[in-house]
């Protein structure tokens, strides 16, 4: 990829993001390579990032607005991927920001499809990032691929350079989901790659000023579909490598079972978790535990003794409080 020929689609969904949405946009301005168009889409904000984002559109050529009613963080990008016209495509998030190099360091790649850095949680003070600067073949190594997967800085849409003509082709979007868009977009994108790249170092500045921990949960019939959804696309990346990805699906599994436990934990009566239960038996769920055996006996526990369940999960509650 030659950095003097390429345009970069920028692309930041925003939503009530004043406070730090200045120094994101500023970031990107300054970049080192210029030749690239930022897209800021204000996803139906109700503070003055809106606002914000005309200020810039006056001051710098390279930014165009779109103003949307709130549809959530998937919209807000497939709208910019509906309005991108780069060859390259990369997303930032509004309260992140760029070091002065990352687009010049990130198109130094000949030849990809994909290219892929790190990142660094800013208040954590830690970098997350490939081991070495590389490029190879997806086929080349899948059970190193299923590795990667599991890693942060490839389960996101930033820090990377996504070529338009796939995304195009393919008519990529992101799915409307709760949480997870991220990776099931990726694992689409990447069954179209042949070549990936991956940059060693962290440019893109991640805001991890909030607890994530219990930040999403989710009930039994989204749970189900959120699964459905991935696994879909994870089904369609074994089809392609004929390869199963056997690390990766298992993460998938015990994250949602997370946010599903969370759910359950959080559920203050029994006749609501009855309720839940009841759901959880029609969706077919299946409550995945590191131990098979486990993971039977909490799903049939659900399923038809709802009130061992309830005083299960309550035990956590409790102890949470």
């Amino acid at each position: 990829m030659e950095a003097d020929k390429s345009e970069v689609s920028i692309i930041v969904p925003i939503y009530n993001s004043e406070k730090y949405l200045r120094r994101c946009v500023d970031s990107i301005l300054s970049q080192t390579f210029s030749d690239f168009e930022l897209l800021l889409v204000d996803d139906g904000s109700t503070d003055g990032s809106g606002s914000i984002c005309d200020e810039y559109s006056v001051k710098d050529s390279r930014v165009r607005v779109f103003h949307k009613e709130n549809g959530g963080v998937s919209s807000a990008r497939n709208l910019g991927l509906d309005n991108a016209r780069g060859e390259w495509i990369t997303f930032v998030d509004s309260d992140d920001y760029l070091e002065k190099s990352f687009l010049a360091e990130l198109s130094v790649f000949e030849d990809v499809d994909f290219v892929i850095s790190g990142g660094r949680f800013i208040n954590k003070g830690r970098n997350y990032a490939p081991q070495s600067t590389s490029k190879m073949k997806v086929d080349d190594d899948l059970p190193f691929i299923d590795e990667q997967l599991m890693q942060i800085y490839l389960r996101t849409p930033w820090g990377k350079l996504y070529k338009s003509s796939i995304v195009q082709e393919r008519n990529l979007r992101f799915a409307k989901m709760i949480v997870g868009e991220d990776i099931e977009f990726n694992l689409r994108y990447l069954q179209s790659v042949q070549i990936l790249a991956f940059l060693s170092k962290s440019l893109y500045m991640y805001n991890d000023d909030f607890n994530q921990g219990r930040r999403y949960r989710m009930n039994s019939e989204c749970y189900k579909r959120h699964l459905s959804i991935l696994f879909s696309s994870l089904n369609g990346m074994s089809l392609k490598f004929n390869y199963d990805f056997p690390r990766m699906r298992k993460r998938m599994q015990l994250y949602y079972k997370e946010l599903l436990f969370f759910y359950l934990v959080d559920i203050k009566t029994y006749s609501t978790f009855k309720k839940e239960a009841y759901s959880f038996r029609k969706c077919k769920c299946v409550y995945y535990d590191n131990s098979r055996l486990m993971g039977f006996i909490k799903t049939n526990m659900i399923k038809y003794f709802p009130f061992a369940a309830y005083a299960y999960f309550r035990r956590y509650s409790l102890f949470d409080n």
